[in-house]
């Protein structure tokens, strides 16, 4: 049931200048010039006089160290292209370097302040009741993790948002419609043993995902830390030849494989973790390869069998790591195992409006965070499905008719013009306003030739989406949340103040100390009695 409300909603937009100047470097997909062009259509049509437009703050360390550890940020602060040399163990422990999707660049951090700060301040109009919705597409960057860079992202200004928004909101629902794979999530528990996990669930799991999916490529990422006793944060009790069968049932299936090491046992605890790590397969050189072969395989996905994470990539990407996130047996999450050709009607009619009603039936948020990756648009460089601008905003304009606080941000989307279009259609519909399909001239119009119109067309490639494995996902995902018995409650506490109240006060206490400190100065140079 959704509720629309009589007048218009309050929507703050926030934009630094300088956000879109970053370069990745040559080949790489992500490309934060995109954001300064759905800037300027943003300008072009219109759309900025119809809201509150902010220029955001960059964030500080300390702000960002709410989520990320403190040496994961001085790392990034102080990496340039000039010092990568002396950096060179933090890099692999960090995940960051010219081997990675996450390369050093010039104005790395100054570029994570931006677009975090942007987040930090869209949540904090919303905990104020300054606004109904807060606009921020530099944001999004969903895949950095607690101390380390991954998929593109360096700091989760996602993660920082949701922290500032559970200071006044007791529940706060995460929505991601980004469509560059899909994730399976096997919400497994302590103790699992060789026979239960691979008969029960990897292979069957495995089967499957290889029938509907047919891949063209797989990256294998064997995390050690579910052998038995190996790990100091594993919680499973794999053996050697289990951990190993997985890697032999995947190689099984003939088709091209990377081949990587694990994460936790590398990068955060050195060799000495992973002395068991199986080595009864080929390695495949670990990431060297990995770009060009992104690029030269058109179809990549995601299936992530993790504990109660979903992260998705554009890659096919199957993990056997297992950290303690296993010891819960809760997952409050769902997933939408979707495949590629996802069509607006499909995607819209069949899964996204009927879960998100359950969704806010049983969970009833105080607010919502709604990562608009685009990705999911038709034609992009990575991304699988088949949508429109109208199917992708249709998302949005259904999430914003519950009239909940919402944070919108960006995320994923590799076709440039695209994205920026997308952003641009999709402001206009949180501000209520229909826009002309005729791209205004603005600064970079020859980007949207030959037509320079707003609107995409689909693509005429077949959708393997059929109906049946569509009702397959949605009864799935209906029973799932049906197991929430009600929304989550929560303990009272005091509500910490936010960041900038906390910067007021220290502020003031600085103006404080200073006027004391002029006051007791006073007489001393002012020509009196003492003074020659």
């Amino acid at each position: 049931m959704t509720s629309i409300t009589a007048s218009k909603q309050r929507v703050s937009y926030f934009y630094q200048p300088d956000v879109g100047h970053f370069y990745y470097g040559p080949s790489h997909p992500m490309k934060p010039h995109r954001i300064k062009m759905a800037h300027h259509l943003i300008l072009s049509y219109g759309l900025y006089r119809k809201m509150e437009c902010y220029r955001s703050h960059p964030a500080s360390p300390n702000e960002m160290s709410a989520f990320h550890s403190e040496d994961y940020i001085n790392f990034l602060a102080k990496a340039t292209g000039d010092n990568l040399r002396v950096y060179g163990n933090q890099m692999q422990k960090f995940n960051v370097g010219e081997y990675t999707d996450c390369p050093v660049f010039d104005g790395l951090y100054e570029f994570t302040q931006l677009y975090t700060g942007a987040s930090l301040d869209g949540a904090v109009k919303l905990n104020r009741g300054d606004c109904d919705v807060a606009i921020n597409w530099s944001g999004g960057l969903h895949h950095a993790k607690k101390s380390e860079a991954s998929g593109f992202c360096y700091i989760n200004d996602i993660v920082l948002a949701i922290l500032e928004l559970l200071k006044v909101h007791a529940r706060v629902l995460y929505i991601d419609i980004e469509g560059t794979g899909f994730s399976v999530n096997a919400p497994l528990t302590s103790g699992m043993t060789d026979d239960a996990y691979e008969e029960r669930i990897f292979k069957p799991v495995m089967d499957k995902i290889m029938e509907v999916f047919r891949p063209g490529a797989i990256v294998l990422q064997c995390g050690a830390d579910s052998l038995t006793g190996n790990d100091r944060l594993g919680c499973f009790n794999l053996t050697l030849k289990g951990h190993a069968e997985c890697v032999r049932y995947t190689k099984s299936f003939n088709v091209p494989t990377l081949v990587c090491s694990t994460m936790l046992g590398v990068r955060d605890f050195g060799a000495a973790s992973t002395p068991n790590c199986p080595t009864d397969f080929e390695l495949i050189k670990e990431n060297a390869n990995a770009e060009k072969e992104r690029r030269s395989i058109r179809k990549w996905n995601f299936v992530h069998v993790n504990l109660g994470r979903g992260d998705g990539f554009f890659i096919f990407y199957i993990e056997m790591q297992f950290s303690d996130m296993g010891r819960s047996d809760r997952t409050d999450h769902v997933n939408a195992p979707l495949t590629s050709g996802m069509t607006d009607d499909a995607y819209e009619e069949r899964i996204f409006k009927p879960v998100m009603d359950k969704i806010m039936e049983v969970f009833r948020p105080g607010a919502i965070v709604l990562q608009c990756g685009a990705d999911s648009l038709t034609g992009d460089r990575l991304g699988c499905f088949n949508l429109t601008l109208k199917g992708h905003a249709e998302c949005v304009r259904y999430t914003k008719s519950f009239n909940v606080p919402t944070l919108v941000l960006g995320g994923g989307g590799y076709t440039i013009r695209n994205v920026a279009r997308c952003w641009a259609y999709e402001t206009s519909v949180l501000l209520d306003t229909e826009l002309p399909d005729e791209i205004p001239y603005n600064d970079y119009f020859e980007y949207y030739a030959p037509d320079y119109k707003l609107h995409l067309t689909p693509e005429q490639r077949e959708n393997m989406n059929t109906e049946a494995s569509l009702e397959s996902v949605r009864v799935d995902l209906l029973t799932q949340l049906m197991s929430l018995k009600g929304a989550p409650s929560v303990q009272m506490s005091e509500v910490p103040p936010d960041f900038e109240l906390i910067k007021e006060d220290a502020n003031a206490e600085k103006e404080r100390r200073s006027t004391r400190e002029n006051r007791e100065g006073d007489g001393m140079n002012d020509g009196g009695a003492g003074d020659d």
